[in-house]
């Protein structure tokens, strides 16, 4: 097994210090996986390069990117489920007013304190959230027991039926990331 990581030794030495065990995703065949995953599929892989990105000297920095293994760690902390929603990545919602389904796709760090309003990149001021449910937090001073009410009243978890799954299947066979039913 080949483990690639080009996290900066400060970067790296940040995050081991927020929780030790992070550095155990980089041993876990699962997390393994999912990167093999990501890099043969460039196209769809949140891929980036450190040295593009701001902010990189202070890993506690509002925008500080948090590596990938860090991510994945904390994602499978919270066993792969929404901190607001409680559903699954792999699960299907639907918006009960326009009919969209789509999925609840990987999650994405939130900062319980926004960085817009003085919150740094800490382990415990991030959580793992669907990207949908991030998105329309933002910077927003919102409990997320409010959050949760809000798309409780307008999502519900969807089933796909098996020919459903049969089609989806074949779209991302033809490499198709984002299907909305």
């Amino acid at each position: 097994m080949v483990i690639v990581d080009d996290t900066p030794a400060h970067i790296r030495e940040y995050w081991m210090q927020q929780n030790p065990e992070y550095i155990l995703a980089l041993l876990d065949p699962a997390y393994q996986n999912e990167r093999s995953a990501a890099l043969a599929n460039k196209d769809t892989a949140q891929s980036y390069h450190w040295r593009d990105k701001l902010n990189m000297l202070d890993p506690s920095h509002p925008k500080a990117t948090i590596p990938e293994w860090v991510r994945w760690s904390k994602r499978k902390k919270q066993q792969f489920r929404c901190y607001v929603l409680g559903w699954h990545e792999t699960d299907w919602m639907i918006n009960k007013l326009t009919r969209n389904i789509q999925q609840i796709g990987v999650l994405t760090v939130d900062h319980f304190v926004a960085g817009a309003n003085g919150g740094l990149t800490t382990d415990l001021n991030t959580t793992m959230l669907a990207e949908i449910v991030n998105n329309k937090k933002g910077s927003k001073v919102k409990t997320y027991e409010d959050m949760r009410e809000h798309f409780y009243s307008v999502y519900e978890q969807y089933i796909p039926s098996p020919e459903e799954m049969i089609a989806i299947q074949s779209f991302r066979a033809n490499k198709i990331a984002k299907v909305k039913l």
